[in-house]
């Protein structure tokens, strides 16, 4: 018989509403991958990932997706973060913005 052994990616999409401060929760374990994909504005030039604080990745290009693999870290509450990274030059005027999510993970 043979065994085929398939690397665990769950995909969330993330819909985030950065007007609405809604606490969102995910269980994952050591060894599995996630896949972040966000719902974002079509006017987004960047994206920073935080996990606890740290970064650990900056997506440049739409569609802005973190493949993050879960690694040595302890049980408990964590933190992903995500940074979006706006700028726009229209008539003459320019303007750049940072606006953030943060979600909850948990290690199992």
């Amino acid at each position: 018989m043979r065994r085929i052994s398939l690397s665990l990616i769950l995909v969330l999409l993330m819909v985030s509403c950065y007007t609405e401060d809604q606490e969102v929760e995910y269980d994952y374990y050591n060894g599995q991958t996630m896949t972040f994909v966000p719902s974002l504005p079509p006017n987004v030039n960047s994206v920073d990932y935080y996990w606890d604080d740290t970064l650990i990745d900056t997506k440049t290009e739409m569609p802005f997706v973190l493949i993050y693999k879960i690694e040595g870290q302890t049980s408990g509450y964590h933190t992903l973060k995500y940074e979006t990274h706006y700028f726009s030059s229209t008539g003459g005027s320019s303007y750049s913005s940072v606006k953030s999510k943060s979600i909850s993970i948990r290690i199992k």
